[in-house]
């Protein structure tokens, strides 16, 4: 079982027994796992489709263009703009929101030196990197800590309510 598979089926029951108010937060195959202007489930699966990018790049079946110094940037992709501009948690998730914020720098980091890689010619090393290095151990990071927030903000909302 994958991780999307792992957070769809969690928050559906965490969903469930909190009652109607929270089934609009459970992502279903067509629904949203929103809180606080992102949708965690899309945030999800655009991290994890990055392996599938960067393993097309790095086989040179890519169409598109990746520039490195782009890629390594964390506040372009929606994840990272709502890390920097618009994340409102509460003050018992902060430190777990702080730990997210650092995870998904790490991860575009890595994200780009797999792709500066290809463009050195290093394709054995960037296809390590994406399999069992850094970059990989990053993007489960990322992955795990965002599907933690969402749990717990929405704990956190269930209790208020």
């Amino acid at each position: 079982m994958g991780m999307l598979d792992w957070f769809r089926r969690r928050a559906r029951t965490d969903a469930a027994a909190a009652g109607d108010d929270a089934a609009d937060t459970a992502p279903t195959e067509g629904g949203a796992a929103e809180y606080g202007g992102l949708d965690f489930y899309k945030a999800i699966e655009a991290h994890q489709r990055w392996k599938v990018r960067l393993a097309e790049h790095i086989r040179g079946a890519s169409s598109e263009r990746l520039d490195w110094q782009l890629v390594c940037r964390d506040d372009q992709c929606a994840l990272g703009q709502w890390l920097h501009q618009g994340a409102r948690v509460p003050d018992a998730q902060h430190a777990l929101f702080t730990r997210l914020l650092g995870e998904h720098a790490e991860f575009h980091r890595r994200a780009g030196e797999v792709v500066q890689l290809v463009d050195d010619g290093e394709r054995e090393r960037a296809l390590r990197q994406l399999t069992n290095g850094d970059y990989a151990r990053a993007s489960h990071r990322v992955v795990a800590s965002l599907s933690q927030l969402f749990l717990e903000l929405n704990e956190t909302r269930r209790d208020a309510g």
